[in-house]
């Protein structure tokens, strides 16, 4: 596939969009997203790496331009839908990027397909995100109100405190982002976090790993990054200063150099 391309994949009842960027034969680089959320929310990563990596950004199924099949949704299908689309690209081993709920993802990978990956980058993550009330409660608020209903709340964890003042472009378009994502691909999505425990798994992975936080991330604060740092042996732990649960996004200079940094020797 040309640099630049877009493409589909059908797979599991629905299609995963992707955007591939930079030439086939540098290493791939797999980006997936935030809940609520899509593949946009990757264009600065993407926009300084492409020249050195072949960058592939994905829509979680029920996000963006991906399908939304029929929930609940577990962790093992989102992985599946990366490995779908490392396939479609006739991608052995990719390094992945992954935050928030995509942080989980990568974890999963590194417990249950480390032989597909070069590294991990798990970003304002947790093991186990939530408790299962408080996910319930997400998904009841959406199927009496839509995506409208909690908007306003879940953009403000998005960001540290002030940021939407100092940023309202990059704010306001994560507001647009999440009220157009679909709502039953949203409540899947919150069913497979509501559903996750890594905890006791996490000590197996392997794979090179760079854990980012946010120090004003109220979602995932920083000390769920430290965990994962200390569970996976070898890791590498960033925590970037006046960023909140999309450290991106809110502070996409230091988290490109951060990444970039690892990628170079991973």
């Amino acid at each position: 596939m040309s640099p630049g391309a877009v493409g589909v994949v059908e797979h599991a009842g629905g299609g995963i969009a992707y955007a591939v960027t930079g030439e086939p034969a540098t290493s791939p680089v797999l980006f997936a997203h935030s809940l609520g959320l899509d593949r946009s929310s990757w264009d600065s990563q993407v926009a300084s790496l492409s020249s050195a990596f072949r960058t592939v950004q994905i829509d979680l199924r029920g996000h963006g331009a991906s399908g939304a099949p029929p929930g609940p949704y577990g962790l093992e299908d989102l992985a599946s839908d990366v490995l779908a689309v490392a396939d479609a690209l006739a991608v052995q081993q990719f390094h992945f990027v992954g935050l928030s709920i995509s942080g989980m993802v990568a974890q999963y990978l590194g417990i249950h397909h480390r032989d597909r990956l070069r590294s991990l980058t798990i970003c304002n993550t947790a093991p186990r995100i939530g408790t299962p009330e408080f996910w319930q409660e997400r998904i009841d608020a959406i199927r009496d109100g839509g995506m409208a209903a909690i908007s306003e709340a879940v953009t403000a964890r998005f960001f540290s405190e002030g940021f939407g003042d100092m940023a309202p472009d990059v704010y306001d378009a994560a507001r647009s982002t999440l009220e157009a994502t679909d709502p039953d691909g949203y409540i899947g999505c919150c069913q497979a976090v509501a559903a996750a425990d890594l905890r006791r798994e996490i000590g197996g992975i392997t794979t090179p790993s760079l854990v980012i936080g946010g120090r004003e991330d109220l979602a995932t604060p920083p000390e769920q990054a430290e965990l994962i740092h200390q569970a996976v042996a070898g890791s590498r732990l960033v925590i970037l200063d006046g960023a909140g649960h999309v450290s991106n996004l809110e502070q996409p200079g230091a988290f490109t150099a951060a990444l970039a940094d690892f990628l170079r020797f991973s």
